[in-house]
C-alpha cells in the first residue's frame, strides 16, 4: 500500500473532503433522496435500517408505487458514488494521519485499505436493491444477503471511524 503514502497529500485530501461534500450534497439534497424520504414509510430507505428483509422490501415497492419507484430506481444508480464519496477521503485521511509520525510499515501500512470493505458492500447492497426495483413485484434470490451487506456496511462505517481515530492519535503521540 506504499502508492496510497506516495499519493496522499494535504491537498488531495482537503480536495477529497471537498468532492464528498459537494457530491454528498447532490447525492442525498437534490437527487431522488429527498423526494423518497417523503414517500417512504416512515421516511425511511431499507439501506438506512438494519435487518431489512425480503417482505420487508417488497412492501417499501409497493408502497412507492410506480413513480416512487423509477425514483428509487434513479436514486440506487447515484448512491453508487457513496462509496467513492465516503471511501476516498477516508483512505487519504487515513493515509495523511499516519505518515504524519513516519512512513507505516507492516500491518500499519494496510490500514488505508480498511474503507475498501464500504466499497464492496455498498456496491452489492446497492446492485441487490436495484435489482429489486428491475424485477418487482418478485425479487432476486439475492435479497437473501441484504441484511448482511447493510450491516456489513455500517460495520464499515464504524472501522472506518476508529481507524482515523486510532490514526489520528498515532499522529499526536
Amino acid at each position: 500500500m506504499t502508492w496510497v503514502f506516495q499519493f496522499t497529500s494535504g491537498r488531495r485530501l482537503v480536495i477529497a473532503l471537498g468532492v464528498a461534500v459537494l457530491g454528498g450534497s447532490v447525492v442525498f439534497g437534490v437527487g431522488p433522496f429527498p423526494y423518497l424520504q417523503t414517500v417512504a414509510p416512515g421516511g425511511l430507505l431499507p439501506e438506512t435500517q438494519l435487518g431489512y428483509g425480503g417482505q420487508q422490501l417488497i412492501e417499501f415497492l409497493e408502497n412507492l408505487g410506480a413513480e416512487g419507484r423509477t425514483e428509487y430506481q434513479k436514486f440506487q444508480y447515484l448512491d453508487f458514488l457513496t462509496p467513492l464519496l465516503l471511501g476516498c477521503p477516508a483512505v487519504l485521511g487515513i493515509a495523511f494521519l499516519l505518515k504524519k509520525v513516519k512512513e507505516p510499515h507492516g500491518i500499519v501500512a494496510w490500514l488505508p485499505a480498511v474503507p475498501f470493505l464500504l466499497l464492496v458492500t455498498e456496491v452489492v447492497e446497492n446492485s441487490i436493491l436495484l435489482s429489486a426495483v428491475y424485477s418487482y413485484p418478485v425479487l432476486p434470490s439475492s435479497v437473501t444477503i441484504l441484511a448482511v451487506m447493510t450491516g456489513t456496511k455500517f460495520l464499515s462505517m464504524g472501522l472506518i471511524s476508529v481507524t482515523l481515530l486510532g490514526s489520528f492519535v498515532r499522529s499526536k503521540l
